[in-house]
């Protein structure tokens, strides 16, 4: 794009077939050459759009509504010279075919490949009412372990929620209770630029829903699912605008009962001989979970804009929450039982997450100069405890062997986050392009870990299992990166330097200073192909907790430690990948971690002590996935992952080495019925893979959904059944010198659910006058 001045001005009308304006439709504007979407418009009752403060350039403009043909516009240029373009009247038809006589209109895609992201339009789903786990469950590009999730092998994930970043502290919270009616789009980002933070391999944009018109809008929002156990949420979500002014809040409450069911077993070699604990928890959960947000907005001048954000997620663990532990003793696997370790454990406890932000946007000139700064400021408060009602030895009759001790774990927890960040974006002629930022945060964590013996009828603090811990870090950032297109080629490369102070009070003090490269360049042979390659250097830094010296007492046999000795992992990441014609998606990656992370077991004498330690891996990867449409009702995506992955590492004093190949299938059809009606399908499979120097355990997922409409459209509902097979069980196999272990879990995800959602409030408002390019962008990155 060509920048020499900005008061372009582009406006037209969007029509039916018959003549009549097509009231609220979108309209994107698609910058030329690289066909990047800048922006997006709707037009007024009447079928009209202007959009003002356009950057000088090339455009196409991209034209869709709910059951019509997309449309593109032809190329058109604003500048100095034509400052103001008219794109007429652009006609849309409906694109349709006969299903047993009726008319079926083309859909949205759900899901949208670019050269460096996923985009999952949430809207053309049937996720409206499930939460954001439940959604990635059925991606096959995405993996969910527990609360753990990975985007195509990536781990280290930075999460933002319409560009703001999420503390890694308060990101499974947002993850179990943000349900996909509040949600327009996610974009998962696999080859991030130097804007963002060292730290990810890979970003989760969630963009939110907000209503379009102005006045009072809405949405009423319910789910009930059932498994072992009900569960259910509900909220509501409303928007006001009038003029300069936006305000979107929403509420939601989640009842989150659920039962884990685990099987697995230890073999240890004790006095050289083997001993085999066959483990059978059950963890049984009881959460209730208040969450939601306000955002307001108020654009003071036509260049200054100031938003205001709080959000807040209040969960807490009630009584009747139990672990119910069964450890069986034999000489074998699957062996006559000897003795059995049984205890029964009560837990409750809270986690209390706020999120406050504040940011100004600056428009430093007409030529699209800007400045953006943000503040947000993150208290998080927990507290877990874990008390035990009787640990004691059975016979295999169930007779009483002897009572072993009963134990009391508390964790209380407050951690401060503080993040400032100023961020630069300055186009210059010629088709340059540079953004520069600074950033700043400081995180502290206060826990005091402690543990109880319960002794004639009292509990004795035991000074071996309790703690108090500090840890704070300060990391002070700044980035540039620099965009250039020649031609048909995009280059965007750029450096981020990071330095990092790391302090746990009488246990280390640690500074280092890196940077972190950049490189993206993109070729555009045709319109049908683009060929992207990408290099970024990445860093993970460990959680608070796992920097602190604790030990968690779960049984005799069973300890949790932290690991003050972690080091940073360092990653590189190189990336190879073409589009061919918006359809077929081909992908070579290759990543080297030195330190990676890894949850795993050692053996010392006859106690289990699960710590993360360190290792070196590498990961070679290859994906393709391809869009396709049978027919204008029946449209679908396939997706191929294979992988081989090599690690070596020390665990205890013994050098170990592991490899391995895995692969990922997954495939979702969607149908457009007669009624309205959208029915939905997907089914995933996953094989073994190596990670640490553990082996998972293969895993696959289905889902059907069946979505519809009532009463022209106010009321929505989907039914729904996750994991027909009930083949969604994670769980890994090790093997070492002294220890071979299995453990595999279930967290009760074959569920059957309803879901309703309710669409109110004013629905023929005229559009606000003179709406801006990117309106909805509310809050830039703070990254």
């Amino acid at each position: 794009m060509s920048y020499t001045h900005a008061q372009g001005l582009v406006k037209g009308e969007i029509t039916e077939d018959a003549g009549t304006g097509v009231p609220f439709a979108s309209v994107s504007l698609v910058k030329q050459p690289d066909s990047l979407n800048v922006g997006r418009a709707f037009t007024d009752e009447k079928g009209k759009f202007v959009v003002k403060d356009l950057p000088y350039g090339q455009y196409l403009l991209l034209v869709s509504y709910v059951g019509f043909v997309p449309r593109y516009s032809g190329p058109f240029e604003v500048n100095a010279a034509h400052p103001e373009y008219d794109a007429g009247r652009i006609m849309l038809s409906k694109k349709s075919t006969t299903l047993n006589e009726l008319v079926v209109a083309s859909r949205q895609k759900a899901v949208e490949r670019r050269a460096d992201r996923f985009i999952f339009n949430v809207a053309a789903s049937t996720f409206q009412t499930a939460n954001l786990m439940d959604i990635f469950r059925a991606l096959p590009f995405m993996d969910v372990e527990g609360e753990d999730i990975s985007i195509n092998g990536k781990y280290n994930i930075l999460v933002m929620v319409d560009n703001i970043p999420k503390p890694k502290e308060t990101v499974s919270s947002i993850l179990e209770t943000m349900s996909g009616q509040d949600i327009e789009k996610i974009e998962f980002i696999t080859s991030p630029s130097s804007q963002y933070d060292a730290s990810a391999e890979a970003v989760i944009n969630i963009i939110t829903r907000k209503g379009q018109l102005q006045g009072l809008t809405g949405t009423l929002n319910g789910n009930i699912s059932q498994g072992i156990y009900a569960n259910g949420n509900g909220g509501v979500n409303l928007t006001y605008r009038k003029q300069r002014l936006v305000v979107n809040g929403n509420l939601n409450y989640a009842i989150g009962d659920k039962q884990v069911q685990n099987n697995g077993y230890r073999v240890l070699q004790l006095d050289s001989k083997s001993v085999v604990l066959n483990e059978t928890p059950v963890e049984l959960f009881k959460n209730r979970t208040i969450s939601g947000q306000v955002v307001v907005e108020y654009q003071v001048h036509p260049r200054h804009t100031l938003s205001m954000l709080v959000d807040f997620n209040l969960k807490k663990v009630r009584p009747g929450t139990l672990w119910d532990n069964k450890v069986a003793f034999s000489r074998s696997i699957n062996g006559t039982t000897d003795s059995v370790l049984r205890s029964l454990q009560d837990v409750h406890g809270k986690t209390n997450i706020v999120n406050y932000s504040l940011n100004y946007r600056w428009k430093l000139d007409s030529m699209g100069k800007r400045m953006d700064a943000v503040v947000i400021y993150t208290p998080v408060d927990k507290l877990v405890v874990n008390e035990m009602r009787f640990q004691n030895v059975l016979s295999p009759e169930g007779d009483i062997l002897t009572r072993r001790p009963v134990v009391r774990n508390t964790n209380p927890s407050h951690s401060s986050i503080l993040v400032g960040q100023l961020d630069w974006q300055l186009p210059f002629m010629k088709n340059w392009k540079l953004n520069l930022g600074l950033k700043y945060s400081f995180s502290e964590l206060t826990s005091d870990p402690s543990q109880e013996l319960h002794q004639n009828d009292e509990w004795v603090i035991a000074p071996d299992f309790t703690f108090h811990n500090k840890y704070n870090e300060h990391i002070a950032a700044g980035y540039v990166n620099v965009q250039k297109a020649i031609a048909k080629t995009s280059i965007s490369a750029g450096v981020r330097g990071e330095k990092t102070e790391m302090n746990v009070k009488g246990v280390y003090d640690r500074n280092f200073t890196d940077l972190f490269p950049s490189l993206i360049i993109q070729q555009t042979f045709s319109r049908d192909y683009q060929l992207t390659g990408s290099y970024r250097r990445t860093i993970n830094r460990a959680s608070f907790m796992e920097l602190t010296p604790y030990q968690y007492y779960l049984d005799d046999y069973t300890i949790l430690a932290g690991n003050p000795a972690l080091k940073p992992l360092y990653t590189d990441l190189v990336n190879l990948n073409s589009n061919i014609r918006n359809k077929l998606f081909l992908e070579l990656e290759y990543t080297h971690n030195k330190n990676a992370f890894a949850q795993l077991p050692r053996q010392s004498e006859g106690t289990t002590i699960w710590q993360t330690i360190n290792l070196n891996s590498a990961n070679y990867s290859g994906n393709v996935s391809y869009n396709y449409d049978i027919a204008s009702w029946w449209q679908g995506t396939a997706f191929v992952r294979g992988n081989f992955y090599t690690a070596n590492g020390l665990l205890g004093i013994e050098n170990i080495e592991i490899d391995g190949f895995a692969w990922v299938f997954g495939i979702n059809n969607t149908w457009s019925l007669p009624g309205d009606l959208k029915l939905d399908m997907t089914f995933n499979y996953r094989s073994p893979r190596a990670y640490g120097l553990a082996t998972s355990r293969r895993r696959n997922f289905s889902r059907i959904a069946l979505k519809g409409n009532l009463f022209n459209k106010k009321l929505q509902y989907v039914v729904s059944v996750a994991d027909i097979f009930k083949e969604d069980i994670n769980g890994f196999n090790l093997k070492t010198s002294n220890l071979q272990s299995r453990f595999y879990s279930y967290y009760d995800s074959r569920r059957v659910a309803l879901g309703l959602v309710y669409n109110f409030g004013k629905r023929t408002v005229k559009e606000a006058a003179g709406k801006k390019l990117e309106n909805e962008d509310i809050l830039n990155r703070a990254n």
